[in-house]
C-alpha cells in the first residue's frame, strides 16, 4: 500500500534525456524548484545516479515545498503519508494534502482518502471522509482512486460488499497503469473474483504487473507455470519468475524458489539451498517456510535429524497459521517423540489446527504462505 502513491516527476519539467540527478542539481542550485522536487524523487528512488537517500528526499521535497512550488508541496504530503517509516508524519500530511485537495488535486484527494481508509494508520479511519475524497479523485480520472475503492467494495470497508464493482474499478486501474492494480486483476482471474475463472487472462495480467516490478506478481505467474494453469506447464519457467520475484523481494520469491530447490523441479535438487531460503522466509514471517524447515529437520533430509530444531520451526509455524504444524506438534505431543506423552498439550494442539482450519475454509485465510502480523 505504500508503494500505491509515490512522489512523482513533474511532467512539464521533467525531460528523460536528462533525467540524471546531476543535471537536476545544476538547475536546482541555479534557483529552480521544479528541479528541487525532481531531485527529492530521484532520492527517493535511488535512481538518476544517486543512491537512495531518504534524508536528501525529504530535504529537496521540503525546499521546493517552501518555494510554494505546487509539485514540492505535493511530493512533500505524500513523502511524509507513505515514505519510509522515519520520515512519516500523518499529521503534517495530513494538513498539507487537505489544502491541495481542496484546491482540487486528485493526487492529494486520493492520498486523503488512503490516510482515512485506515490501511496506513489505523487511528486515522474515517470511512465515510475516505470514501468522499476517494471518490473525488475517481471522478477526475486517478486511477490509483479507482484501486482503493476496488479494494473497498472487495472488502465491504465503508461500503456494501460487491466483488462485481470491485472487478470492474480494478480493471479500469490496470488498464490505467496501476501495478498494484495490474497484480490484483490478476489474481481476479485466477481466483474468479467478480468474474469467471480465466487462467490466460490472469497470466497476461500478472505478466504486466511482474515486468514493471511486482514481486507478488511475478510470484503468481511462476506458480502458473508451475502448475500449468494458462500457461504450458514449465518447471524452468516458474524457476525464472520466482528469481525474480527473490531479487525484489528475498522472503517471497525465496519461499516459491526453496519448494522448487527442496523438490528438483527446474534446478537441480539442493536441501542447502531450500533451507537457506526457508531460513530468510521463516524469519521474515511466513508460517509455510517454517513448517518446511521443520519437516527438514524432522526428516533429516540434507541435514542432521533434529526434532528441536524442528518443533521450534513447527511451533513458530503453527503459531502463526499453519494448521499442518499445529497438528503435527498435536502428534509429537501425544507420542513419546518428545521425551514424553503431553496429552494437555496435545489437545491444545489439535484444538488450534482445526481452528485455523475451519477459519480458512470459511475464506478467512485465503492464501497461504503468509506473512505473519507484527
Amino acid at each position: 500500500m505504500e508503494n500505491l502513491l509515490q512522489p512523482v516527476f513533474e511532467p512539464a519539467d521533467f525531460v528523460p534525456e536528462r533525467g540524471s540527478a546531476a543535471f537536476f542539481r545544476d538547475a536546482a542550485g541555479r534557483g529552480s524548484p521544479a528541479a528541487l522536487s525532481n531531485l527529492g524523487v530521484l532520492y527517493a528512488r535511488g535512481e538518476g545516479g544517486v543512491e537512495k537517500d531518504w534524508a536528501e528526499a525529504l530535504k529537496c521535497f521540503r525546499e521546493a515545498a517552501g518555494k510554494n512550488y505546487p509539485a514540492g508541496v505535493l511530493n512533500l504530503g505524500i513523502f511524509l503519508l507513505t515514505g519510509p517509516l522515519e520520515s512519516r508524519d500523518e499529521h503534517e500530511a495530513e494538513k498539507i494534502l487537505t489544502v491541495e485537495a481542496e484546491k482540487g488535486s486528485p493526487a492529494a484527494q486520493c492520498a486523503l482518502g488512503l490516510l482515512y481508509s485506515g490501511r496506513l494508520y489505523p487511528a486515522a479511519a474515517d470511512q465515510e471522509s475516505s470514501l468522499e475524497w476517494l471518490r473525488k479523485s475517481s471522478a477526475q480520472g486517478f486511477p490509483e482512486a479507482d484501486y482503493l475503492l476496488a479494494l473497498d467494495s472487495l472488502e465491504g470497508r465503508g461500503v456494501r460488499e460487491d466483488r462485481s464493482t470491485a472487478f470492474a474499478l480494478m480493471g479500469r486501474a490496470a488498464s490505467s497503469g496501476v501495478v498494484a492494480a495490474q497484480y490484483r486483476i490478476g489474481i481476479f482471474f485466477r481466483d474468479g473474483t467478480g468474474t469467471a475463472a480465466d487462467f490466460r487472462n490472469a497470466a497476461k495480467w500478472l505478466e504486466r504487473a511482474a515486468l514493471r516490478g511486482s514481486p507478488e506478481a511475478a510470484a503468481g505467474l511462476g506458480n502458473l507455470y508451475e502448475t500449468g494453469r494458462g500457461v504450458q506447464r514449465d518447471n524452468q519457467q516458474a524457476v525464472m519468475w520466482y528469481k525474480k520475484a527473490e531479487k525484489i523481494d528475498p522472503a517471497l520469491g525465496g519461499y516459491f524458489l526453496a519448494r522448487m530447490y527442496e523438490e528438483g523441479r527446474g534446478v537441480t535438487k539442493s536441501f542447502h539451498e531450500a533451507m537457506v531460503r526457508y531460513e530468510i522466509s521463516a524469519a521474515a514471517g511466513y508460517p509455510d517456510a517454517a513448517w518446511r524447515l521443520g519437516k527438514i529437520y524432522e526428516e533429516g533430509r540434507g541435514t542432521v535429524i533434529d526434532l528441536e530444531k524442528a518443533c521450534r520451526y513447527y511451533r513458530d509455524a503453527a503459531e502463526h497459521g499453519s494448521p499442518d504444524a499445529a497438528y503435527r506438534m498435536g502428534q509429537l505431543s501425544e507420542s513419546d517423540e518428545l521425551g514424553g506423552r503431553d496429552p494437555e498439550k496435545a489437545c491444545y494442539w489439535y484444538k488450534a489446527a482445526a481452528e485455523i482450519w475451519r477459519a480458512e475454509s470459511s475464506g478467512a485465510e485465503p492464501f497461504r504462505p503468509v506473512r505473519k502480523k507484527a
